[in-house]
Formats: structure tokens, C-alpha cells, sequence
């Protein structure tokens, strides 16, 4: 391997444990006081946080975007001063992670790391984001939002269910209600967790709620005429968040395209099969977190190496591609897109409509 980025990339992987270990060892040589504040569960959680640093890291110089470090520093900086984590000590932690990656590292594999650490680090030293909420009142549909959100967050399904229902009936087109109400209430179901205003199990209750309520649309997703044109929607292996995918699928079948949803983390070799099997003109790949990128990386290139023909055009999309425009040429695909209806015009456009 002559490539020093991804000599960097390989020794992160390969040796993330031993590295996460090292660093939180000379953080707590460094800050004595610091190391007798934790108890033998923080310390544990602040070595799973070394560990996703290094994941994120890896794949950040992977794809040769520091934008996406800087991103997730940012993120991790909301998050853990919403758990009253000092961003001092953070801060630190970061600092001394690139030095024993330095350390870690042949010597000509370390001349970019300071254009992913410096900008991350200062990351961690800006004040909080005012996180907006997902949610504007600009929108036709936000009551509906609005009031569907604060059913989910009352676990109260069944109320959520006769919204949705009710503004069906009301002639609020379904389309209108995955792209007006669906999305932009799953990431402001998103953005109170990542305050700490909300539990990962209140989370996963108001998606999995939101998946059943979809699934009693699906009478009038599927009404539409069919075209002879395929697409096979899925979720990398390791990648749990599996309704952005499932959304876009259904938008090709509101198009009169015959889609296929794979699910969340489905192994590649079942992917390339059922590929192999169906001839797709299109395949949608999705990925919610940035440390995936690498399956979704060597999916693309184990689908352009298959034997599948013609090679099918590949369309990523998920969080770290709204964070990168240029992400997607950098993991080998041929677009990508933030939503289901321009995933559609992009199909369109490179199939030919």
C-alpha cells in the first residue's frame, strides 16, 4: 500500500483499541485529578469515546474530507456538554489523541492529520449551537407536524396514527406527508436527543411508530401505474438506521419505479447476490453514520467488480453526504441525493426518464 493516507487509514483500524487505550493512559498521567474524578463507568465510556473518535477519524481521511472530522466534532461537542461533559477536558482528550496517532503513524502518513485536528479541536472550543429545530412553521403542513411529533413524544401511537389519517383524508397528498412531516420530525426527534432532551429509548419508540404508521400508507403508495425500471434500496452492513432508506424506496414506487428495500444492516455478500439476481437499473445506498462509510465504500467497489450487467447507477445518500457535497464521488458513486424526490430526478436523469 503505497498511499500514506491509507497506510493511516489501515494502522487506525487495525490498532484503534491499543491507541484508544494509550491515549486515555497519558490523559490520566497528565490530569491526576481528572483520572480520580471518574468512576469505572465514565472511564469506560471515555474510552468508547476515544474508539469513535478513531472511527470517524479513519473515515474521514478515507474519503480525504476533514469537513466530516470537523462535523462530527461538532456534533460531539452538543452532545456531551448536554450530558455536563467539560469541553476542557474533551478539548485536551482530542489533543492528545493526535499525538499518540502521530506517534502510531509512519512518518509520511502524518503530514495531513493537522488539517483534521486543528479545525476539529477549535470545533470543540466554540460555544454551543443554537440548534434549530427541524420544524418551521413556514411549512403548509407543520400543524400536522407539530401535532404529530408531540403525540410520538406522549407515546401516544394510536393518536399519532389518526393525524396522519386525518390529514389523508383531508386530501394532503402521501408524498407530502413522508417529505413535510415524516422527515423533518425524525431529525427534530434527532436533534432533541443529540440535546439530551429526549432518551435513546424515546427515540427508537417514535421510529418505530412512525414505520408502523407509513406501513398503513403503503395501499396508496404502491396505487400508482408501473414502469419497467428497478431500483434496489439498502442499508450497509453495520447501519441500523433504516428509515431515511426505507422513505426514499417508496418514493420510487410513488414514481412508478418497482423498488426492492433491503433493511438495515444487510451483509454485502446478500446485497451483491440479490443485485446479481434482480438487474437494478438503480441502486440507493444509505448511510446515517459517518464511521460506515467505509462498508458503503467497498460495497460500491465489490458492485462495480460484480458481474452485474449493465452495472446499475449508484446513488448514496444519509447524513455524512449532506456534511461533504463532494462525499459521494469519494466513495465511487454516481450521485447522491438529500431526499426521495431528487433521488428520483437523479435516477431519472442518469437511466434517462
Amino acid at each position: 500500500m503505497d498511499d500514506p493516507r491509507l497506510m493511516a487509514v489501515q494502522v487506525l483500524n487495525e490498532h484503534s483499541d491499543a491507541i484508544a487505550q494509550k491515549v486515555m493512559e497519558r490523559h490520566y498521567e497528565l490530569d491526576p485529578a481528572y483520572a480520580a474524578s471518574l468512576t469505572p463507568a465514565q472511564r469506560a465510556r471515555c474510552l468508547q469515546d476515544v474508539r469513535y473518535h478513531l472511527m470517524y477519524l479513519a473515515n474521514a481521511l478515507a474519503t480525504s474530507s476533514p469537513g466530516l472530522f470537523v462535523s462530527y466534532a461538532a456534533w460531539a461537542r452538543d452532545l456531551l456538554r448536554a450530558l455536563g461533559v467539560r469541553m476542557e477536558d474533551v478539548a485536551r482528550n482530542m489533543r492528545i489523541l493526535e499525538t499518540v496517532v502521530a506517534d502510531s503513524l509512519p512518518e509520511e502518513s502524518r503530514s495531513h492529520l493537522a488539517d483534521y485536528f486543528a479545525p476539529a479541536i477549535a470545533a470543540l472550543s466554540e460555544p454551543r449551537e443554537d440548534i434549530p429545530s427541524e420544524l418551521s412553521e413556514a411549512d403548509p403542513l407543520y400543524p400536522v407536524a407539530r401535532r404529530y411529533l408531540d403525540a410520538l413524544l406522549a407515546t401516544r401511537r394510536n393518536e399519532a396514527a389518526d393525524i396522519i389519517a386525518d390529514a389523508v383524508a383531508g386530501g394532503a397528498p402521501v408524498s407530502d406527508l413522508y417529505l413535510h412531516v415524516f422527515a423533518p420530525v425524525q431529525r427534530e426527534i434527532g436533534r432533541l436527543w443529540q440535546l439530551g432532551r429526549i432518551s435513546v429509548a424515546q427515540e427508537h419508540y417514535c421510529t418505530a411508530a412512525t414505520q408502523l404508521i407509513i406501513g398503513r400508507l403503503y395501499d396508496q403508495v404502491f396505487a400508482g401505474e408501473r414502469s419497467d425500471k428497478t431500483m434496489v434500496a439498502t442499508c450497509v452492513s453495520g447501519e441500523l438506521h433504516e428509515l431515511p432508506a426505507r422513505m426514499v424506496s417508496d418514493f420510487f414506487e410513488m414514481a412508478g419505479w418497482n423498488s426492492h428495500y433491503l433493511g438495515a444492516n444487510t451483509p454485502t455478500p446478500a446485497i451483491l447476490r440479490f443485485i446479481a439476481d434482480r438487474r437494478p437499473h438503480v441502486v440507493g445506498i444509505s448511510a446515517t453514520m459517518a464511521f460506515n462509510l467505509s462498508s458503503v465504500s467497498d460495497l460500491i467497489a465489490a458492485l462495480r467488480q460484480s458481474d452485474a450487467t449493465p452495472t446499475p447507477k449508484i446513488i448514496v445518500g444519509g447524513y455524512p453526504f449532506t456534511r461533504d457535497p463532494g462525499l459521494f464521488a469519494a466513495v465511487g458513486a454516481d450521485g447522491c441525493a438529500p431526499d426521495g424526490p431528487q433521488a428520483v430526478m437523479l435516477a431519472d436523469a442518469l437511466v434517462g426518464a
